[in-house]
């Protein structure tokens, strides 16, 4: 058993830091001495590595409390999600580190290269060429050239997602070995939509429904590389630009009565409502 000054000599977090884990239930001891003194044994100090890990990829507090207390979610594989954008990330330093060398050396420039939005257009239009090849039926030309406008007019809404466009850019990358998954990933999301579909008369909240979103965020962000909750976070963005446009938000309007009534034809009446609730619930948990 270890007490919180041992634990903050080990693992560099400050006592106040440790306290306050434990002040909003996100790492309780395991035994509390008469004197005040907190212990932890090898469950805490296990549940604190997992803390300190997914606090290495920047998910807040709250979310790392709610995957830790959920015992019906795959952690190995929220793992394995996640070491992809470490090693972007990582990738990204090297590339940083390389060319501050380079300068230090006077044999560099510095580039902004990869955060030019004409990259980005130059990667979405090789991975549509990929997909195009591979399979005609997932290609859709007229959704293909509007999503690249919409980008390229709106490059904030990727930045919200993905923190920057070169971020986006070496997501895009990994696109094509995603892609050869789309139909395995599209299979098992449309037997979650079935399933909810069947689960209406349960609250959003609910165990069960909870768990479904989850694993369908998973695939979501094995599919795109963001989960519900990166998305969430254009939803203001976009909230504010469809309003202060008529046509976008009487386009807006058609295109999500268009996506309901598909939906519900194949999920059951209602079940397109249903699975927003419960998206909407999963983001603010």
């Amino acid at each position: 058993m270890k007490t919180v000054n041992e634990i903050s000599k080990i693992t560099g977090l400050s006592k106040r830091t440790i306290r306050y884990y434990d002040q909003i239930n996100l790492l309780k001891p395991e035994a509390i001495l008469k004197s005040g003194y907190r212990l932890y044994g090898n469950k805490s100090l296990e549940r604190l590595q997992q803390i300190l890990i997914f606090r290495e990829l920047n998910i807040p507090l709250s979310d790392i409390k709610a995957i830790l207390n959920n015992k019906d979610l795959d952690k190995l594989q929220l793992l394995k999600s996640h070491k992809q954008l470490l090693i972007l990330k990582r990738d990204h330093l090297n590339d940083i580190i390389s060319l501050v060398d380079k300068i230090i050396n006077g044999d560099g420039k510095m580039s902004f290269d990869e955060f030019n939005i004409n990259k980005i257009e130059q990667s979405m239009k090789r991975n549509s060429e990929f997909l195009k090849n591979y399979d005609k039926n997932l290609y859709n030309e007229k959704f293909d050239k509007k999503v690249i406008n919409s980008i390229k007019e709106n490059p904030e809404i990727i930045k919200l997602m993905y923190e920057s466009l070169e971020n986006y850019n070496e997501m895009l990358k990994s696109a094509p070995e995603r892609i050869k998954n789309y139909n395995n990933i599209k299979d098992q999301m449309d037997e979650i939509d079935r399933k909810l579909g069947e689960s209406q008369n349960k609250g959003v909240d609910s165990p069960e429904i909870q768990n479904l979103i989850s694993k369908f965020d998973k695939l979501l962000f094995e599919m795109s590389g963001a989960g519900f909750k990166q998305i969430a976070k254009t939803k203001e963005y976009n909230k504010k630009l469809i309003l202060n446009n008529p046509q976008l938000l009487e386009e807006h309007k058609k295109e999500l009565k268009s996506i309901a009534k598909i939906h519900d034809d194949k999920f059951g009446e209602g079940a397109f409502e249903f699975r927003c609730k419960a998206i909407d619930y999963y983001v603010k948990a």
